[in-house]
């Protein structure tokens, strides 16, 4: 399964990287910076929807008298 994920991810990254190239980079320069810009991207998307859904999740279980501990 990660293998497969990560060739679908390579393959839908890879026109980024020819099209950095056709700018004049090269291509270890042009995959570094898709591969980092692909990972500020999860990040930053997992710093914005993490945080509402453990709110939300918070809310349920105090809606449903479920109490919420955290270790």
């Amino acid at each position: 399964m990660p293998i497969a994920v990560s060739g679908i991810i390579a393959y839908l990254l890879d026109p980024f990287v020819s099209w950095l190239q056709k700018k004049g980079l090269s291509r270890l320069k042009s995959v570094i910076t898709v591969f980092t810009s692909f990972i500020v991207a999860i990040v930053v998307m997992g710093l914005i929807i993490v945080p509402p859904i453990v709110s939300q999740a918070k809310d349920l279980f105090t809606a449903r008298g479920l109490t919420v501990r955290v270790n």
